[in-house]
């Protein structure tokens, strides 16, 4: 994205994510009709903004068109539990300083710890959604990170570029025995994890010469009504 898509427009009911990649040559200016303040989403920065009962909203390139400074960002609706949907708005800013980062004893894992936790590196984003992570990840060739899965949350993946691998388990023709076999996730496909499918799930970068990138997102499933349009 390098010009203005769309002005400003209503959000209600949930959370709107944006977070620029680290790449990004270009960076955007977020408004909502609740905050005084214009926050500048640079690379490796995140928004969070909790729609709630409603507000005015809009993100936009800080450089005029034909600048040649393309946003490359990602943008996630959250659904909130049926009992903060009409919570009072808010919004909760990252920059990329401020994002908390682990890497291994190698250098071969690194996750950026956007919302929630990773092995004792903890967003300080605070939402209602208790049980929300969110994960910007890297790998590079060969290695393979762990994540927690509660049995009570479903997860998925998002990859970005590269490869990544994760187990599948399949029952055997011949008896119910469950046997686990590596299914690959292409480049901008996504990979779902349900609940009761282990405690752990275990990605992998299979290439022995590209790094990959993904998101690792987490989080109880609200179960409730969804629309698609403003119902209130």
């Amino acid at each position: 994205m390098d010009h203005p898509i769309f002005g400003a427009h209503p959000h209600a009911g949930f959370l709107a994510v944006t977070y620029m990649f680290e790449d990004s040559q270009g960076t955007f200016r977020n408004r909502w009709s609740k905050g005084s303040e214009q926050d500048l989403i640079g690379p490796g920065s995140i928004h969070w903004t909790q729609a709630g009962s409603g507000m005015m909203h809009e993100e936009v390139p800080i450089d005029p068109p034909g600048t040649n400074k393309p946003c490359h960002g990602l943008q996630m609706f959250v659904k909130l539990p049926a009992d903060q949907e009409l919570s009072p708005p808010a919004s909760f800013h990252l920059n990329a300083n401020d994002v908390p980062v682990y890497q291994d004893n190698e250098l071969s894992v690194c996750v950026r710890v956007l919302v929630g936790s990773y092995k004792d590196n903890e967003s300080s984003i605070k939402t209602g959604n208790s049980g929300l992570t969110f994960l910007n990840v890297h790998l590079k060739p060969g290695a393979t990170a762990t994540f927690h899965h509660p049995s009570d949350q479903t997860a998925f993946i998002f990859n970005i570029h590269g490869k990544v691998t994760a187990p599948h388990s399949s029952s055997s023709n011949t008896n119910n025995d469950q046997e686990q076999e590596e299914v690959e996730i292409g480049e901008h496909a996504a990979a779902i994890f349900a609940p009761d499918g282990g405690d752990c799930i275990q990605l992998t970068n299979p290439s022995l010469d590209a790094p990959s990138e993904f998101f690792c997102v987490r989080d109880i499933p609200t179960r409730n009504h969804s629309f698609r349009e403003d119902p209130l």
